[in-house]
Order: C-alpha cells, then structure tokens, then sequence
C-alpha cells in the first residue's frame, strides 16, 4: 500500500495549477471550463457554467462556488478573472479569439443550464 502525505498532493496540485497558467490564456481557459461545464454535470460543471455565463451576461457570481473546482479547473477560472476590465467580461470573445466558436458555446452553457440557478 502507497502512503501518500499532504505534501504530495499539495506539490500534484501547484504543478497542476502551474501547468494551467503557463500553457493556457484567457480564451483557452474559458474553453476549457465551457467543455467540462458541457461535458458534465457535477457542481463544479455547474460552477465553470455560472461563471462563464454570469461574466458574459454582467451578471453576479456566487464566489462560494469556485470552491467545488479542483486545482486545474480552479487555475483556468483563475486565468478567465485575472486582469479582467468591466466592459471585456465577454468569454464568447476569448473563445473566439483563441480559435473556438465562442457564441455557439455560450448558447450551448445557457441551453444546458437554463433550469438551474446560473
């Protein structure tokens, strides 16, 4: 049996997070969140598609559930938030930007989670 300490899982976790905000930006986080939001339906899922939607939309964000993403979900909600201007809260654009189709998808969020409270 593999004993494993808390140092461990803490250092498994920053080389996660590390490895998210080195190779990732904006548009890609913001991708990466949409399609686990799409993919699933846990409450982190809902969690990525609340913010994603409540960024896009200008509309408040429970900051309480960012605590259901795991290290790597809760770098790219990170990266999507950082050095956010009010009037450039559009997550569609980053998309976009980045090569996705980010209108699509944000339809696809808002059809998805349309019965739950985003």
């Amino acid at each position: 049996m593999n004993t494993v300490t808390i140092e461990e899982i803490m250092a498994r976790q920053e080389a996660e997070r590390e490895g998210v905000l080195s190779n990732s930006d904006r548009g890609k986080s913001a991708y990466a969140l949409a399609s686990m939001a799409l993919e699933h339906g846990s409450s982190s899922a809902h969690a990525a598609a609340s913010l994603l939607i409540a960024m896009e939309d200008g509309k408040a964000f429970d900051f309480k559930c960012l605590l259901t993403f795991d290290s790597e979900n809760r770098a790219h909600a990170d990266l999507v938030m950082l050095g956010y201007k009010p009037h450039e809260l559009w997550p569609s654009e980053w998309m976009n930007e980045a090569g996705y189709h980010g209108i699509d998808i944000m339809d696809s969020l808002r059809d998805k989670w349309a019965d739950s409270e985003t």
